[in-house]
């Protein structure tokens, strides 16, 4: 779950985030979601979930060392860095990168690479090449090429001086790049475009908080599409369509101020940062670890009625898991601290429930961490013991 990692961030996200979006964007086709009471996660409707107990004899070990931190996973290898390596230096760490693979057991190094401390760690597999932006000569961002065969490490891009938060997607053969670019006096959000084949780079949406009086707290990209969440500073939000070109689309306006809630002096109390969509649904991610869910209909992106603990509590606690599959249906939402975890059925628009382990020791905490299609990956910590990790293919039992 990249929660873990996009944790260190969201404080400073926060700072940039709380505003919205008014402007009739170059023409762009403007629509809205005004959602009825029933459909809103803060009606008074609530979701019945009925929810399946896991057990400990369903989970297949890995080998996995016990201060991994995985980054990645799908049906043959886990990408992972370890806990705790870091330098005497409070602002940056080296990291050392590994590939464990299923078939054989154990794990290779791909790279040794230096982070900022604040990371996203976002990263991309397209074959036997990972794609990971790190810090490069003079603490300068860079995008690295990593060669998971040979374990060739190339720097194929050089990032802007004071870029924060970059997040990385693919569309075909293209790289998607979202960062936030933090300057004395203002901020900048831009979207670049990075060709696999010829490593030529392209910028093709820049919203500024000084020239445009605008922001974009986080992207998606579905297909040939982007998704970005923001707008104009103090109107209500907005996600935008862009096409790869970066040619403006739609504008969908987002009646959540009741999500978002105020405080006594009107500034919001919450803020997402993050944005997943599978099949027609967006899931929304807060700094405060509440979850909002959205639905696209044909003319408006409209809220869904989510089950209360996602959202009622500041915070709540729940997390939205990655999924590196393309083959599955569902979303995951899970917690360290509640349950049940959630399963988001896009199909139907239905959700259930899952628990995790009865039959361990008290001092036992299981933690979803993200899925590839439907089985997910778990991290098991004990007290004074190391964590052991595991696979759960959790379709089969529920």
């Amino acid at each position: 779950m990249k929660l873990s990692v996009k944790c260190l961030c969201v404080g400073m996200i926060f700072l940039f985030s709380l505003s919205g979006c008014t402007q009739d964007f170059n023409g762009a086709t403007q629509v809205s979601a005004s959602p009825s009471p029933a459909s809103s996660p803060v009606s008074d409707e609530h979701v019945e979930v009925q929810s399946t107990a896991m057990q400990s004899s369903q989970f297949t070990q890995l080998s996995l060392p016990g201060d991994a931190r995985p980054m990645y996973y799908n049906d043959s290898y886990v990408i992972y860095t370890l806990e705790g390596a870091a330098t005497a230096d409070p602002e940056r760490s080296y990291t050392e990168l590994y590939q464990y693979h299923f078939a054989t057991k154990e794990s290779v190094q791909l790279a040794n690479l230096m982070f900022p401390n604040i990371s996203t760690g976002s990263i991309v597999i397209d074959g036997e090449r990972l794609y990971i932006v790190a810090l490069g000569e003079n603490d300068r961002s860079v995008l690295y090429e990593i060669n998971m065969t040979t374990h060739a490490a190339n720097v194929i891009k050089q990032l802007e001086e004071h870029v924060i938060f970059p997040y990385l997607y693919q569309s075909g053969n293209q790289l998607i790049l979202f960062s936030i670019i933090r300057r004395s006096e203002e901020t900048d959000y831009t979207i670049e475009t990075i060709d696999l084949t010829s490593l030529n780079s392209e910028l093709i949406v820049k919203k500024s908080t000084d020239t445009d009086n605008a922001y974009i707290s986080c992207i998606e990209v579905d297909g040939d599409t982007i998704y970005a969440y923001g707008g104009n500073i103090g109107g209500p939000k907005c996600i935008t369509t862009y096409t790869l070109a970066g040619t403006e689309m739609a504008v969908y306006q987002l009646d959540i101020s009741d999500f978002i809630g105020k405080d006594e002096n009107n500034l919001d109390v919450d803020a997402v940062f993050w944005m997943q969509k599978t099949a027609d649904y967006f899931c929304m991610h807060t700094i405060n670890s509440r979850i909002l869910i959205l639905q696209q209909n044909v003319n408006s992106i409209d809220q869904i009625q989510t089950p209360e603990n996602l959202y009622d509590k500041l915070p709540s606690l729940y997390g939205l898991l990655d999924n590196y599959g393309t083959d599955s249906k569902n979303v995951y939402l899970a917690s360290d601290h509640y349950e049940p975890n959630y399963i988001l059925n896009t199909e139907n628009g239905t959700f259930t429930g899952f628990t995790m382990p009865t039959d361990a020791t008290a001092n036992d905490k299981y933690s979803c961490l993200c899925s590839y299609n439907d089985t997910l990956l778990i991290k098991r910590t004990a007290k004074d013991s190391e964590a052991v990790f595991y696979l759960l293919q959790i379709e089969r039992y529920l």
